[in-house]
């Protein structure tokens, strides 16, 4: 190439050059787009002056988001650590200043902001666990058993906070809006979310029915007295509640029969053989009761035969108790509460268990 020929081509590239480099300071140095983003107006700065503002609004972001949630007068909040709130001002600014996500004119946009979702939806569940901790446990509520309709009732006497009509999927919605609010607040990146909720109270009856595990029916003499030990000591161990695991003991239950507790003189067996003693014939409620297990699946912890048949139910199902020797146990072998349910009319005594398998 001649001299003439390579001074020539050197020009042209430095006049490229020229081009290219005046063209890139010229954007950087004049205005941007007229935008504005979070309060900082492009048209008005250069894009290292713009950057650096939204780098300071983007801290200023981190440092004072806030959402005050006031539930019944009491405050709880969520910070940016909470939910990991976090911006992208950088990427927004330079998408704008060069035109991949084109604005008109005078457009007034928030800072571009992601968060987790997840933990949101965990503080919320935070908040509301705070809420409830005023909520009194089901196992602290005074109970009774209604052997009608198999439910566990509330004691009526008492007055139970037993949760509140706050939806919780609203209340999670209505904390994504407010985490759309703060951000919106250019000023101090704020929002509040103040909710009145009312408490839901005991009603009388708030638990579900219980299955029928095992039933036994057996029919009584004509005998006066012996009937009369009959219904008081099923009267006295009816709405026994064992817990899972518990055992049940029968003289722990009824306790120790006596004329001043209204039991009277009826017959027993003694070796064998007839005889007569305070309390006769409560071996037919705990070998009805025995059966009753028996169908139910309970596990049998102590039982002892009559020393001769009884005819109340069939050889080998009795199962007799003698103070304080002889006693009859089974254990609540089941994963739930089990109710224990005696019913004597007209010489017809019933044993129930009513649980949850």
């Amino acid at each position: 190439m001649s001299r003439r020929g390579l001074y020539a081509a050197l020009m042209i590239v430095a006049l490229i050059c020229s081009v290219t480099v005046t063209t890139r300071a010229s954007v950087l140095s004049a205005g941007g787009p007229d935008v504005v983003i979070d309060g900082v107006n492009l048209s008005q700065v250069s894009f290292p002056v713009a950057y650096a503002r939204l780098n300071q609004k983007a801290q200023e972001f981190t440092r004072n988001f806030e959402i005050k949630v006031i539930i019944n007068s009491k405050e709880y909040y969520i910070h940016s650590n909470d939910i990991n709130i976090s911006t992208a001002g950088a990427k927004q600014l330079r998408d704008i200043w060069y035109g991949v996500n084109a604005l008109p004119p005078g457009a007034v946009v928030p800072l571009d902001y992601a968060y987790d979702e997840d933990a949101l939806n965990t503080r919320a569940d935070e908040i509301i666990a705070e809420l409830y901790k005023d909520v009194t446990p089901e196992s602290e509520m005074a109970k009774v058993f209604n052997s009608e309709t198999k439910k566990l009732q509330v004691d009526g006497s008492k007055n139970y906070i037993i949760g509140y009509d706050l939806k919780p999927d609203e209340f999670k919605l209505q904390l994504e809006g407010k985490v759309e609010s703060a951000t919106r607040d250019s000023a101090g990146y704020k929002s509040a979310l103040n909710i009145k909720t009312n408490p839901v109270r005991t009603a009388g009856n708030n638990a579900p029915t219980y299955d029928l595990l095992g039933t036994y029916t057996t029919y009584t003499t004509n005998v006066a007295n012996r009937n009369e030990n009959i219904r008081l000591a099923s009267e006295i161990i009816s709405g026994k509640m064992l817990q899972p695991g518990e055992v049940f003991s029968y003289y722990g239950v009824l306790g120790r029969v006596s004329a001043a507790r209204g039991f009277k003189e009826a017959g027993i067996l003694v070796n064998g053989q007839p005889d007569t003693g305070i309390g006769g014939g409560i071996c037919q409620v705990s070998s009805t009761l025995y059966n009753a297990c028996l169908e139910a699946g309970m596990q049998i912890v102590e039982r002892h035969a009559h020393s001769r048949d009884v005819g109340y139910v069939p050889h080998g199902k009795d199962a007799t108790v003698a103070w304080p020797s002889l006693d009859y146990k089974f254990r609540n072998n089941t994963a739930n509460s089990l109710y224990v349910i005696l019913n004597y009319n007209n010489r017809t005594l019933t044993a129930s268990l009513y649980g949850k398998r």
